[in-house]
Protein backbone atom coordinates (compact mmCIF):
# COMPACT_ATOMS: atom_id res chain seq x y z
CA UNK A 1 0.00 0.00 0.00
CA UNK A 2 2.65 2.77 1.27
CA UNK A 3 4.54 1.73 -2.45
CA UNK A 4 1.54 2.48 -4.48
CA UNK A 5 0.58 5.78 -2.43
CA UNK A 6 4.19 6.98 -3.38
CA UNK A 7 4.51 5.99 -6.92
CA UNK A 8 0.83 7.52 -7.27
CA UNK A 9 0.70 10.39 -5.01
CA UNK A 10 2.68 13.57 -6.50
CA UNK A 11 2.81 15.41 -3.47
CA UNK A 12 4.80 12.52 -2.08
CA UNK A 13 7.28 12.59 -5.04
CA UNK A 14 7.31 16.43 -4.29
CA UNK A 15 8.47 15.73 -0.68
CA UNK A 16 10.90 12.85 -1.42
CA UNK A 17 12.76 15.30 -4.14
CA UNK A 18 12.48 17.94 -1.73
CA UNK A 19 14.54 15.86 0.76
CA UNK A 20 16.80 14.53 -2.06
CA UNK A 21 17.48 18.75 -2.39
CA UNK A 22 17.89 19.23 1.03
CA UNK A 23 20.32 16.76 1.63
CA UNK A 24 23.43 19.56 0.47
CA UNK A 25 22.30 22.12 2.85
CA UNK A 26 21.59 19.76 5.82
CA UNK A 27 25.56 18.01 5.33
CA UNK A 28 26.90 21.78 5.63
CA UNK A 29 24.57 23.88 8.38
CA UNK A 30 24.91 20.62 10.88
CA UNK A 31 28.87 20.73 10.93
CA UNK A 32 28.55 24.59 11.77
CA UNK A 33 28.31 24.40 15.45
CA UNK A 34 31.05 21.67 15.70
CA UNK A 35 34.16 23.90 14.15
CA UNK A 36 35.77 24.60 16.85
CA UNK A 37 35.49 20.69 18.68
CA UNK A 38 36.55 19.73 15.29
CA UNK A 39 39.90 21.92 15.53
CA UNK A 40 41.04 20.88 18.79
CA UNK A 41 40.21 16.89 18.52
CA UNK A 42 41.92 17.01 15.21
CA UNK A 43 45.29 19.24 15.88
CA UNK A 44 44.39 21.81 13.25
CA UNK A 45 43.58 25.24 13.08
CA UNK A 46 40.23 26.62 12.37
CA UNK A 47 40.81 28.13 8.66
CA UNK A 48 41.01 23.99 7.49
CA UNK A 49 38.26 23.16 9.47
CA UNK A 50 36.40 25.43 7.11
CA UNK A 51 37.61 24.06 3.98
CA UNK A 52 35.15 21.17 4.80
CA UNK A 53 32.63 23.58 3.19
CA UNK A 54 34.24 24.09 0.12
CA UNK A 55 35.57 21.06 -0.50
CA UNK A 56 31.52 20.06 -0.35
CA UNK A 57 30.95 22.44 -2.56
CA UNK A 58 33.40 21.36 -5.22
CA UNK A 59 32.39 17.88 -5.66
CA UNK A 60 29.07 18.96 -5.67
CA UNK A 61 29.45 21.07 -8.36
CA UNK A 62 31.30 18.44 -10.39
CA UNK A 63 28.67 15.71 -9.68
CA UNK A 64 25.76 18.02 -11.25
CA UNK A 65 27.30 18.64 -14.18
CA UNK A 66 28.07 13.83 -14.30
CA UNK A 67 24.74 12.88 -12.57
CA UNK A 68 22.76 15.00 -14.75
CA UNK A 69 23.80 13.47 -18.40
CA UNK A 70 23.68 10.32 -16.95
CA UNK A 71 20.19 10.17 -15.11
CA UNK A 72 19.20 10.86 -18.87
CA UNK A 73 21.40 8.21 -20.27
CA UNK A 74 20.38 5.52 -17.62
CA UNK A 75 17.36 6.62 -15.66
CA UNK A 76 16.69 8.90 -12.37
CA UNK A 77 16.30 5.63 -10.10
CA UNK A 78 19.61 3.82 -10.50
CA UNK A 79 21.74 7.03 -10.47
CA UNK A 80 19.98 8.81 -7.14
CA UNK A 81 20.83 5.45 -6.06
CA UNK A 82 24.17 6.11 -7.08
CA UNK A 83 24.76 9.39 -5.54
CA UNK A 84 23.49 8.48 -1.82
CA UNK A 85 25.83 5.48 -1.67
CA UNK A 86 28.13 7.61 -2.26
CA UNK A 87 27.42 10.10 0.44
CA UNK A 88 26.39 7.51 2.89
CA UNK A 89 30.44 6.03 1.95
CA UNK A 90 31.91 9.73 2.41
CA UNK A 91 29.99 10.24 5.33
CA UNK A 92 31.36 6.84 6.60
CA UNK A 93 35.29 8.22 5.58
CA UNK A 94 34.90 11.52 7.80
CA UNK A 95 33.55 9.79 10.74
CA UNK A 96 36.55 7.67 11.03
CA UNK A 97 38.58 10.15 10.29
CA UNK A 98 41.85 10.71 12.34
CA UNK A 99 43.09 13.82 10.56
CA UNK A 100 41.32 16.87 8.70
CA UNK A 101 42.73 15.42 5.47
CA UNK A 102 40.33 12.73 5.61
CA UNK A 103 37.75 14.41 6.66
CA UNK A 104 38.37 16.94 3.45
CA UNK A 105 38.25 13.33 1.38
CA UNK A 106 35.12 12.32 3.03
CA UNK A 107 33.75 15.72 2.39
CA UNK A 108 34.52 15.81 -1.09
CA UNK A 109 33.14 12.51 -2.01
CA UNK A 110 30.01 13.65 0.24
CA UNK A 111 29.35 16.59 -2.36
CA UNK A 112 29.66 14.55 -5.09
CA UNK A 113 27.16 12.22 -4.08
CA UNK A 114 25.27 14.90 -2.53
CA UNK A 115 24.86 16.79 -5.89
CA UNK A 116 23.18 13.82 -7.57
CA UNK A 117 20.07 14.29 -5.22
CA UNK A 118 20.71 18.12 -6.64
CA UNK A 119 20.51 17.75 -9.84
CA UNK A 120 18.02 14.93 -10.08
CA UNK A 121 15.69 15.67 -7.55
CA UNK A 122 14.81 18.97 -9.90
CA UNK A 123 14.96 16.75 -12.90
CA UNK A 124 11.80 14.09 -11.21
CA UNK A 125 9.82 17.18 -10.65
CA UNK A 126 10.27 18.28 -14.59
CA UNK A 127 9.77 14.51 -15.50
CA UNK A 128 6.26 15.10 -13.78
CA UNK A 129 5.29 18.54 -13.99
CA UNK A 130 5.39 21.68 -16.31
CA UNK A 131 4.66 25.51 -16.52
CA UNK A 132 3.07 26.85 -14.03
CA UNK A 133 2.36 23.45 -12.06
CA UNK A 134 6.27 23.13 -12.50
CA UNK A 135 7.27 26.19 -10.75
CA UNK A 136 4.75 25.46 -8.04
CA UNK A 137 5.80 21.90 -7.24
CA UNK A 138 9.78 23.33 -7.28
CA UNK A 139 8.74 25.98 -4.57
CA UNK A 140 7.20 23.14 -2.67
CA UNK A 141 10.16 21.13 -2.58
CA UNK A 142 12.29 23.97 -1.60
CA UNK A 143 10.28 24.72 1.25
CA UNK A 144 11.27 21.75 2.69
CA UNK A 145 14.79 21.83 1.46
CA UNK A 146 14.58 25.15 3.88
CA UNK A 147 13.92 22.81 6.75
CA UNK A 148 17.80 21.86 6.82
CA UNK A 149 19.73 25.47 7.40
CA UNK A 150 16.46 25.64 10.24
CA UNK A 151 16.92 22.01 11.91
CA UNK A 152 20.54 21.62 10.81
CA UNK A 153 22.60 23.46 12.82
CA UNK A 154 20.54 23.19 16.19
CA UNK A 155 20.66 19.18 15.93
CA UNK A 156 24.75 20.20 15.40
CA UNK A 157 24.84 21.85 18.42
CA UNK A 158 22.96 19.11 20.19
CA UNK A 159 25.17 16.07 19.05
CA UNK A 160 28.42 18.25 19.70
CA UNK A 161 27.27 18.78 23.04
CA UNK A 162 25.96 15.33 24.33
CA UNK A 163 29.14 13.40 22.52
CA UNK A 164 31.59 14.68 19.57
CA UNK A 165 32.03 15.68 16.36
CA UNK A 166 31.69 12.46 14.88
CA UNK A 167 28.21 11.59 15.75
CA UNK A 168 27.29 14.76 13.00
CA UNK A 169 28.63 12.28 10.17
CA UNK A 170 26.62 9.50 11.92
CA UNK A 171 23.69 11.73 11.82
CA UNK A 172 24.38 12.42 7.97
CA UNK A 173 24.96 8.60 7.31
CA UNK A 174 21.85 8.00 9.01
CA UNK A 175 19.53 10.98 6.80
CA UNK A 176 21.12 8.83 3.48
CA UNK A 177 20.38 5.78 4.67
CA UNK A 178 16.88 6.57 4.65
CA UNK A 179 16.42 8.08 1.55
CA UNK A 180 18.58 5.18 -0.14
CA UNK A 181 15.83 3.00 1.62
CA UNK A 182 12.84 5.15 -0.13
CA UNK A 183 14.66 5.35 -3.31
CA UNK A 184 15.31 1.62 -3.76
CA UNK A 185 11.76 -0.08 -2.31
CA UNK A 186 9.40 2.79 -3.38
CA UNK A 187 10.44 5.36 -6.24
CA UNK A 188 9.50 4.46 -9.33
CA UNK A 189 11.18 5.64 -12.35
CA UNK A 190 9.94 9.02 -13.94
CA UNK A 191 12.61 8.78 -17.25
CA UNK A 192 10.69 6.94 -19.73
CA UNK A 193 12.54 7.65 -22.30
CA UNK A 194 15.99 7.38 -21.82
CA UNK A 195 18.74 9.39 -24.34
CA UNK A 196 21.50 6.85 -25.09
CA UNK A 197 23.43 10.13 -26.39
CA UNK A 198 23.47 11.84 -23.42
CA UNK A 199 27.05 11.61 -22.65
CA UNK A 200 28.10 11.89 -25.76
CA UNK A 201 30.81 14.64 -25.79
CA UNK A 202 29.59 16.89 -28.79
CA UNK A 203 25.61 16.62 -27.23
CA UNK A 204 26.77 17.79 -23.78
CA UNK A 205 28.94 21.32 -25.76
CA UNK A 206 25.82 21.61 -27.47
CA UNK A 207 23.62 21.79 -24.14
CA UNK A 208 25.76 24.00 -22.15
CA UNK A 209 26.23 26.22 -25.75
CA UNK A 210 22.67 26.16 -25.75
CA UNK A 211 22.36 27.71 -22.08
CA UNK A 212 25.41 30.01 -22.70
CA UNK A 213 23.99 31.70 -26.22
CA UNK A 214 20.80 32.49 -24.35
CA UNK A 215 20.67 36.03 -22.97
CA UNK A 216 17.94 34.78 -20.30
CA UNK A 217 19.47 32.10 -19.05
CA UNK A 218 23.07 33.90 -19.21
CA UNK A 219 21.73 36.15 -16.66
CA UNK A 220 20.23 33.55 -14.56
CA UNK A 221 22.77 31.82 -14.70
CA UNK A 222 24.44 34.93 -12.95
CA UNK A 223 22.44 36.03 -10.39
CA UNK A 224 22.52 32.34 -9.37
CA UNK A 225 26.30 32.01 -9.22
CA UNK A 226 26.46 35.42 -7.42
CA UNK A 227 23.69 34.21 -4.86
CA UNK A 228 25.43 31.35 -4.08
CA UNK A 229 28.87 32.29 -3.36
CA UNK A 230 27.41 34.72 -1.44
CA UNK A 231 25.48 32.45 0.46
CA UNK A 232 28.71 29.94 0.34
CA UNK A 233 30.81 32.87 1.81
CA UNK A 234 28.49 33.16 4.24
CA UNK A 235 27.72 29.68 5.53
CA UNK A 236 32.00 29.00 5.86
CA UNK A 237 32.59 32.09 7.87
CA UNK A 238 29.31 32.30 10.28
CA UNK A 239 30.76 30.80 12.78
CA UNK A 240 33.78 32.41 12.64
CA UNK A 241 32.55 36.04 11.94
CA UNK A 242 29.44 35.57 15.33
CA UNK A 243 32.15 34.38 17.80
CA UNK A 244 34.92 37.09 16.70
CA UNK A 245 32.63 40.12 15.69
CA UNK A 246 29.69 39.60 17.67
CA UNK A 247 31.02 37.31 20.60
CA UNK A 248 28.71 34.75 20.18
CA UNK A 249 29.06 30.95 19.97
CA UNK A 250 27.55 27.80 21.13
CA UNK A 251 23.36 26.92 21.21
CA UNK A 252 23.17 31.11 20.81
CA UNK A 253 25.45 30.88 17.53
CA UNK A 254 22.91 27.83 16.51
CA UNK A 255 19.97 29.74 17.47
CA UNK A 256 20.94 32.81 15.35
CA UNK A 257 21.67 30.53 12.51
CA UNK A 258 18.86 28.56 12.58
CA UNK A 259 17.18 31.54 11.97
CA UNK A 260 18.59 32.90 9.20
CA UNK A 261 16.99 29.91 7.59
CA UNK A 262 13.52 30.70 8.19
CA UNK A 263 13.97 32.87 5.43
CA UNK A 264 14.49 30.61 2.95
CA UNK A 265 11.14 28.82 4.23
CA UNK A 266 9.06 32.02 3.83
CA UNK A 267 10.28 32.78 1.12
CA UNK A 268 9.77 29.31 -0.93
CA UNK A 269 6.02 30.13 0.92
CA UNK A 270 5.79 33.39 -0.28
CA UNK A 271 7.09 32.43 -4.20
CA UNK A 272 4.24 29.97 -4.13
CA UNK A 273 1.53 32.81 -3.95
CA UNK A 274 3.28 35.00 -5.97
CA UNK A 275 3.87 32.09 -9.06
CA UNK A 276 0.14 31.83 -8.89
CA UNK A 277 -0.25 35.96 -9.44
CA UNK A 278 2.42 37.09 -11.33
CA UNK A 279 5.43 35.72 -13.93
CA UNK A 280 8.66 34.34 -12.95
CA UNK A 281 10.62 37.03 -14.45
CA UNK A 282 8.89 39.58 -12.07
CA UNK A 283 9.65 37.52 -9.53
CA UNK A 284 13.23 37.12 -10.54
CA UNK A 285 13.64 41.11 -10.50
CA UNK A 286 11.86 41.45 -7.04
CA UNK A 287 14.40 38.99 -5.74
CA UNK A 288 17.52 40.02 -7.32
CA UNK A 289 16.82 43.90 -6.10
CA UNK A 290 16.68 42.26 -2.32
CA UNK A 291 19.76 40.51 -2.87
CA UNK A 292 21.81 43.43 -3.71
CA UNK A 293 19.97 46.02 -1.42
CA UNK A 294 20.74 43.52 1.72
CA UNK A 295 24.54 42.77 0.67
CA UNK A 296 24.97 46.52 0.10
CA UNK A 297 23.42 46.96 3.51
CA UNK A 298 25.80 44.65 5.64
CA UNK A 299 28.68 46.37 4.11
CA UNK A 300 27.23 50.05 4.83
CA UNK A 301 26.29 49.25 8.68
CA UNK A 302 29.74 46.98 9.00
CA UNK A 303 31.81 50.11 7.73
CA UNK A 304 30.22 52.35 9.98
CA UNK A 305 30.78 50.02 12.74
CA UNK A 306 27.16 49.48 14.19
CA UNK A 307 26.17 46.20 12.50
CA UNK A 308 25.22 43.76 15.80
CA UNK A 309 24.86 40.07 15.66
CA UNK A 310 20.91 40.58 15.75
CA UNK A 311 20.94 43.13 12.57
CA UNK A 312 23.05 41.04 10.93
CA UNK A 313 21.06 37.89 11.32
CA UNK A 314 18.02 40.33 9.99
CA UNK A 315 19.93 40.66 7.39
CA UNK A 316 20.62 37.68 6.52
CA UNK A 317 17.12 36.51 6.92
CA UNK A 318 16.33 38.55 4.27
CA UNK A 319 18.99 37.50 1.69
CA UNK A 320 17.82 34.01 2.17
Amino acid sequence: MLQRQIQLNPTLLTIFCGLLLSITAFSIDIMLPAFENMRVDLGTDIERVQLSVPFFAIGYAVSQLAFGPASDRFGRKPMVIAGLLLFLSGAIVAALAPSIEQVLSGRILQGFGGGAGQVIGRAVLRDQNSGPQLARAMALAMSIFSFGPIFAPLLGYGLTAIGEWRLIFSAMGTFSLVLLAVAVFWLRETNDTTDQNALRPKILLSSIGAIVSDWQSRTFLLIAVFAYCALLSFVTNAPRIYASTFGVSGLAFATLFASTGVGIMLGQLANRKLLARHNILSIMRLASFLLVLVSFAILILSRLEILTALTFTLAMFVFN
